[in-house]
């Protein structure tokens, strides 16, 4: 995401639901003749009100873009300390021991985008396939040399 879309969903629009807040009350309070108390005491906590509202909606995310597996060999036992690596994707991954990866991708791929997954280890063939992210239990199969 960049800076600007950030700062706009981020801060922009949370201000100004705020700020229709403020509006709406100002409005019915000089229609009540408010004292300036208790405007104040009545429009400052719903506006922050609105704020964390608008903040916290504008903060809801679609899921991870998750691509978690396993690495085994022709065998089926895990292969562990494997690299993973993905194209366009700068980052190298590592299998766990137990041949388990989960690698977080969000907003370094697309959702429902086939991502091409390179897998190497040393004594092994490298695997080169592709996975649709997000994806879980994606197994990858090493074969020894």
């Amino acid at each position: 995401m960049d800076i600007y879309k950030y700062f706009a969903q981020n801060f922009v629009l949370p201000a100004l639901a705020a700020a229709l807040a403020g509006v709406v009350l100002a409005i019915l309070g000089g229609t009540l003749k408010w004292s300036l108390k208790k405007h104040l005491a009545i429009t400052v906590p719903l506006v922050v009100v609105a704020f964390i509202v608008s903040w916290s909606v504008t903060q809801h995310r679609d899921p991870s873009l998750v691509l978690a597996g396993t690495i085994v060999n022709e065998s089926g036992e895990p292969v562990g300390q494997a690299t993973i690596s993905l194209d366009g994707v700068s980052e190298r991954y590592l299998s766990e021991d137990d041949g388990n990866f989960r690698l977080d991708l969000t907003g370094k791929v697309k959702a429902s985008e086939r991502a091409r997954v390179r897998v190497a280890k040393s004594g092994y063939s490298t695997f080169d396939g592709t996975a649709e992210v997000p994806s879980e239990g994606f197994i990858v199969r090493l074969h020894h040399l």
